[in-house]
This record gives C-alpha cells, sequence and structure tokens, in this order.
C-alpha cells in the first residue's frame, strides 16, 4: 500500500508541475527587465556579446534570430530586428505542448511584466504594456493554431510596423 502511495504522490507532483517549470524557463529566457538583459536601441554588437552564440540560428545584418530547444514539444524562438545597427523590435516566440500550457504560459509572462511595467491592458485578446517609450504585446496564439504558442513583441511605443512578423526562417 505504501509503494502505491508514493507512485501515486510521484504522478500527482509530476501532472503539477507544468507552471513551475514554465516559471524557471521564463526567468531564464526573458533574464532582465526588457529581454534577456536588452532593450530596443541596443547595438548589434551588443545583441552578439548579451547571447548565446550556440542558440544562434540566422544571422543577417538586420536579423538575427535564436532558437532554443527544451525538448521535443517545447521550444522558444527570438529574433531581434535591427535599423541602423540598433534594436528596433524583438519577437520572441514559444512553442509549447498542449493548447492549455500557453494559457499558464501566457499567465506567467503576464504577472512578470505587470511586476516590472505596471499593471497591463488587454483589447481584443492582445495583453499590452507600455512605458519608457517602450511597447510590448502578449498573445496567446494556442486556440488559434490549437498547440501551446505564445508570441510576445517589444517595440518603440507608436511605432505600427511591428505588426510585421518575421517568416520561419
Amino acid at each position: 500500500m505504501k509503494r502505491y502511495s508514493i507512485i501515486i504522490l510521484l504522478l500527482l507532483l509530476c501532472s503539477c508541475g507544468g507552471g513551475k517549470a514554465f516559471e524557471k524557463r521564463v526567468s531564464k529566457v526573458f533574464k532582465g527587465p526588457v529581454f534577456r538583459d536588452l532593450t530596443i536601441g541596443d547595438s548589434y554588437n551588443k545583441v552578439l556579446k548579451t547571447e548565446n552564440q550556440d542558440y544562434m540560428q540566422f544571422p543577417d545584418t538586420n536579423i538575427i534570430k535564436y532558437r532554443y530547444q527544451v525538448s521535443d514539444s517545447e521550444e522558444y524562438h527570438w529574433v531581434y530586428i535591427f535599423e541602423e545597427d540598433k534594436i528596433k523590435e524583438i519577437q520572441f516566440d514559444a512553442y509549447l505542448g498542449e493548447e492549455k500550457d500557453g494559457e499558464v504560459y501566457t499567465n506567467i509572462l503576464q504577472k512578470k511584466y505587470d511586476k516590472i511595467w505596471g499593471v497591463s491592458t488587454t483589447s481584443d485578446g492582445i495583453i499590452s504594456w507600455n512605458k519608457d517609450g517602450i511597447s510590448a504585446d502578449l498573445i496567446n496564439e494556442s486556440p488559434v493554431v490549437l498547440m501551446g504558442k505564445v508570441k510576445f513583441l517589444i517595440y518603440e511605443t507608436g511605432d505600427t510596423s511591428f505588426k510585421k512578423y518575421v517568416p520561419e526562417l
């Protein structure tokens, strides 16, 4: 009986741990107050020095894309878009196994950025922040793609070009 109790307890712990695992990875992937200790206006060279080159997938003079694969069902992509050697926009995509994971991940990010940038606003499913001339939009795309998918965009406030998504490279 004791053996079955331990097995059941382990199963319960494993099934309830997704949020905590995501929280640890959010801290690791996102790091500093804007994104990975980088912000809009930072130089191309600062990105190269700050980021881990092991995760670089696509370097170009206008775009650098990184990919971090945790498992077969969890992967992160981030893209820095440059204009005149300065970060103009940052795009982040989390690909998560289950549709419900997208909601969990979105909630974790919203809480994190609410603490950093103040209370967010929500309109048409887009969670937004504006602070010090920088805007960020968080979108849970999971219900549309029927898997866990979260998009986070960081751009200069007032810049409407952020709607141009980087195609898959």
